[in-house]
């Protein structure tokens, strides 16, 4: 960097921070200045690099995407991140903030290259350094532990989402984003599960992705004037009995402990209902596909 360069580098620091420096002279890259700089600035600068400049701040600045990759491969080796190790990153969420990522530490201490940090008041991302060829097994071996020990100790309720295996710190935001979205899918559709990873979304993942307006469109099309209708819990418990018998009336009449004639008449009450006999599989995907575009739906406008 020369003096000119130099210059324009200090204009463009005091436009944004309010400071009155001047370069003097630049040797062997250092500059020389002459001026004032505000305190209040000075000490933000210094807190700012405090928090970059540790093992988490670090991470923190991979998974919110400030470093570039280049940048990524020069510091990993000083805050002690391999770039060929294999990493899988779990998001842990509480309903309420009872678990903090210290106990999580002292649980899993010991066990690898792992990094528990704490993102938000519910939140924690937990780092987990892979070996060995089963991962997926390790990672849901893993957050089935997590999900039982804060259960079994704190009496706390937790889900907890695992992004996909990735080689190298670099590529750790990666996992974290699948890990996010993972998270947010589960909240949507599959809130009785306390782990979900990246690959069991399934068709929540697809409806996820899908613009508000093409989900009401969809609905529109699906039930027409019928769209308005409502499902009381038994309607539900005898949907979901369905669906997870794979469509077997026998086996949905046993779990539910009725007669088959008594499962068939509910099944044409609900016919009547939606427009849709679920005896039929055209039918019965268009009522499971309906009823979870119907949920995300509802959390849109929740969250909008």
């Amino acid at each position: 960097m020369n003096k000119r360069e130099a210059a324009e580098k200090i204009k463009a620091l005091n436009e944004l921070t309010g400071a009155g420096l001047e370069v003097e002279g630049i040797k062997n890259g250092d500059i020389t200045l002459r001026g004032t700089f505000p305190t209040d600035v000075l000490v933000r600068i210094i807190e700012e690099i405090k928090a970059v400049d540790s093992r988490e701040g670090f991470l923190r600045a991979v998974i919110e995407g400030r470093f570039t990759e280049a940048e990524i491969q020069e510091k990993a080796e000083r805050y002690g991140f391999s770039l060929d190790k294999r990493y899988a990153a779990l998001l842990i969420e509480q309903s309420r903030s009872g678990v903090s990522a210290g106990l999580l530490a002292e649980i899993f201490a010991g066990e690898g290259d792992n990094v528990i940090m704490p993102l938000n008041e519910h939140s924690i991302l937990f780092i987990k350094e892979l070996s060995g060829k089963k991962e997926k097994d390790m990672l849901n071996k893993t957050a089935g532990s997590i999900v039982s020990t804060v259960n079994t100790e704190l009496m706390e309720k937790v889900r907890v989402s695992c992004g996909k295996p990735v080689t190298g710190v670099a590529q750790i935001q990666e996992s974290y984003l699948q890990a996010k979205l993972a998270m947010e899918v589960a909240g949507i559709f599959y809130t009785e599960r306390y782990v979900i990873s990246c690959d069991e979304l399934g068709i929540g993942r697809l409806i996820a992705e899908l613009p508000v307006s093409l989900c009401e469109l969809f609905m529109d099309e699906i039930f027409g004037e019928k769209k308005k209708f409502t499902l009381n819990d038994d309607e539900l418990k005898m949907i979901n009995s369905y669906f997870d018998r794979n469509l077997s009336l026998a086996e949905t009449a046993r779990d539910l402990y009725i007669h088959r004639n008594t499962l068939t008449y509910r099944i044409e009450k609900l016919q009547k209902k939606t427009g849709l006999d679920i005896r039929n599989f055209d039918d019965a995907v268009t009522l499971k596909i309906a009823l979870m575009v119907d949920r995300y739906l509802e959390y849109k406008t929740a969250d909008a």
